[in-house]
């Protein structure tokens, strides 16, 4: 028999799960547009070459200017948004396996299995970073309020429920 993704093995009411996880994405992106929309709106005043995307780009994705000045803050900062990206996207593809065509199987499904799991731990890991740079080495600059433990406990709450599933 074939390795393949048991989807929503111990839990029902699917529609709630989807109904919500399409409200929480939809909520994102509208965070994000506002978030792009700001950042363009002030770029020609500050830079001489006008909107550079790809520098932009570059300072999202790998987080270069956050290494620069906090290398730890940098791997925490990764670790948490790399392993929310992948594990997002892996839930959209057990969702088109789900319910469009089921492909997650045999050696693609150990793959697929393997590249969450890694991002489930990088996600946990950079949330007990947080922690530890939030409350053991907190830095003199670093306000700390009681949403950040919140959001933080949540995060990791999300990656090891992934894991008990």
């Amino acid at each position: 028999m074939q390795p393949f993704r048991e989807v929503f093995w111990n839990i029902g009411y699917h529609y709630v799960f989807y109904s919500l996880a399409a409200l929480a994405t939809a909520i994102c992106l509208y965070g994000l547009l506002r978030r792009w929309l700001f950042w363009r709106s002030g770029w020609r005043e500050k830079r001489d070459g006008g909107f550079d995307s790809g520098l932009v780009l570059k300072r999202i994705f790998l987080n270069t200017s956050i290494f620069k000045g906090d290398p730890l803050g940098g791997i925490t900062h990764v670790c948490i948004m790399w392993g929310f990206i992948i594990l997002f996207f892996g839930t959209a593809l057990s969702t088109v396996d789900h319910w469009i065509i089921s492909y997650l199987r045999g050696d693609l499904y150990l793959a697929y299995a393997f590249v969450l799991d890694v991002a489930g731990i990088a996600l946990m890991a950079g949330v007990a970073l947080a922690y530890l740079r939030r409350y053991v080495f907190k830095r003199e600059k670093m306000v700390t309020i009681a949403r950040d433990t919140t959001v933080l406990a949540l995060l990791f709450f999300v990656a090891l429920t992934g894991f008990m599933v």
